[in-house]
């Protein structure tokens, strides 16, 4: 566990940092500078690569977390695994881009009406989709080598930046709005170098072809694990990305921009989820693998309370602070109508990470097909819900869009529940979850009854300041006292020591 909290507080940090800037392009700058449309075409084409990208890479993110650790050696240069995984993808990425171009009047038809905006970068999907594919193989190659910080200042930090730069450059007229979409196409590319000089730099580089990987029974395994992984990845990113593809073909792209930015502050919630199952993902298929279910029990318990502490904080920092942030972002009388969508996402994402890691733990065990299977269920079950529920609310189709994937979502976590704990005789219900959940109400009633109206930004930055540092002390001191976590009781007191020795110097 030791290097997982390392890594893990390595890059949680660069994810603040990332968010902090991620927030500033996102509440700031885009919102100042492109009209709502110009916003929801930007991440529209950003997102569609990312759910292409899983089936362009025919799970092989997934095979090198469930199989590098059989060929890892790195003597006999990984037996050429690292060479396989850098071919393999280019199979599913050329069936891709048949299919994308077969279907384009299909596709393009379906925009055509309330978004025929975004059918003018229709082939930019196809780079973006491509660059995609390598980055993430590569980030996961590095993870596996427990090696997360690099990847994730890519990921977080310099694609931030650089969009951020075409934003501004934009908005000096020195280039057109064409050129924003290009330029981000070229952020990906540069990315993908990066971190494959990162991996050459490292010396961990071993590119061979095992020939005997592409053929026969091996070849076998791998594809058919990396094929139903694939379906469940596709599953995954639909699910996360479908109700603003939905709000974009029936409502417009405006309702998306909503949507989108909304989605963006209540995402920042799960930033300690996401890299605590980074880190901990090769552990857990090292337990797994090993039938060693003391390493798993303890990384599900864990982890759940550690991201849960650190999430509530942040949710409650952010509701209580909500009306003052709309206050300060540009066009504020468009995206405060996705207030209420925050606080459903966000509301559904605390009670997911109550739940755990069962998506992992089913993903990486012998009975992965489960989790395909149910993550496929819950993308119909998603199209269904947002199909009844934003038309159901008319031009507030965002509304409509967080109710689903609230229900969805909810749904979700019961049946994986019972999978885990079926399967692994292992659940998530814990007596100190739900208190910590309740403490967590119970700040955001006590808090949001203190509201303050300010007019100048220098005043209502002053009060954001001033309420996030109270709720963080009292927040702090109450976990630590109730003693929920050893592992946030163990940062706080060595904390407290370092103060103190540098008091007593």
């Amino acid at each position: 566990m030791g290097i997982i909290i390392r890594q893990s507080i390595k890059a949680t940090a660069v994810s603040y940092i990332a968010v902090i800037v991620g927030a500033i392009n996102q509440l700031f700058i885009s919102t100042e500078w492109l009209t709502a449309e110009q916003l929801a075409v930007s991440r529209i084409l950003l997102e569609n690569s990312l759910i292409f990208s899983a089936f362009a890479h025919l799970g092989t993110p997934f095979i090198i977390d469930k199989f590098f650790s059989r060929y890892k050696n790195e003597e006999e240069k990984h037996h050429g695994f690292l060479g396989f995984i850098l071919i393999y993808p280019l199979l599913g990425f050329g069936t891709f881009a048949a299919l994308y171009i077969l279907f384009q009047h299909d596709i393009m038809d379906y925009f055509n009406t309330k978004s025929p905006y975004l059918n003018l970068y229709y082939y930019i999907t196809l780079p973006l989709t491509f660059f995609w594919v390598y980055f993430t193989l590569l980030e996961t190659y590095c993870k596996n080598y427990q090696r997360i910080t690099v990847p994730t200042i890519i990921r977080e930090l310099f694609l931030k930046v650089g969009n951020i730069a075409l934003i501004i450059i934009f908005a000096f007229g020195w280039i057109n709005f064409d050129w924003v979409i290009y330029g981000l196409v070229v952020l990906y590319a540069l990315a993908v170098l990066i971190l494959l000089s990162y991996i050459i730099y490292t010396k961990r580089f071993y590119f061979s072809v095992n020939r005997d990987l592409f053929t026969g029974k091996i070849f076998k395994e791998l594809f058919l694990y990396g094929f139903i992984i694939m379906l469940g990845g596709i599953g995954s990113n639909l699910l996360v990305f479908v109700d603003r593809i939905l709000l974009a073909g029936i409502v417009g792209l405006e309702a998306t921009a909503i949507f989108i930015l909304a989605m963006f502050i209540a995402g920042i919630i799960e930033i300690p989820r996401k890299v605590l199952t980074q880190m901990s993902i090769p552990f857990i298929s090292k337990g797994l693998k090993e039938n060693d279910m003391d390493i798993i029990q303890n990384l599900y318990n864990k982890t759940i309370i550690n991201q849960l502490i650190a999430s509530c904080l942040i949710f409650i920092c952010i509701w209580c602070n909500i009306d003052d942030l709309f206050q300060l972002i540009p066009k504020k009388e468009i995206y405060l109508n996705g207030k209420y969508v925050i606080l459903i996402v966000g509301f559904v994402k605390l009670i997911d990470m109550a739940a755990g890691m069962g998506s992992e733990i089913i993903l990486y065990s012998k009975y992965f097909s489960y989790a395909t299977y149910l993550l496929l269920g819950m993308v119909v079950l998603s199209i269904i819900l947002n199909l009844i529920f934003i038309p159901l609310f008319n031009d507030k189709g965002y509304i409509g869009a967080a109710i689903a994937l609230m229900l969805t979502t909810i749904f979700y976590i019961c049946i994986r529940s019972i999978i885990v704990f079926n399967k692994f005789q292992i659940h998530p219900f814990k007596l100190s979850t739900l208190k910590i959940l309740c403490l967590t109400f119970i700040f955001i009633v006590v808090f949001s009854l203190t509201k303050m109206h300010f007019e100048t930004p220098l005043s209502i930055i002053a009060s954001i300041g001033i309420k996030s540092l109270l709720i963080i002390t009292i927040y702090t001191f109450t976990i630590y006292k109730l003693n929920f976590s050893y592992e946030f009781n163990s940062i706080i007191d060595k904390g407290v020591d370092f103060v103190n020795k540098k008091i007593r110097r």
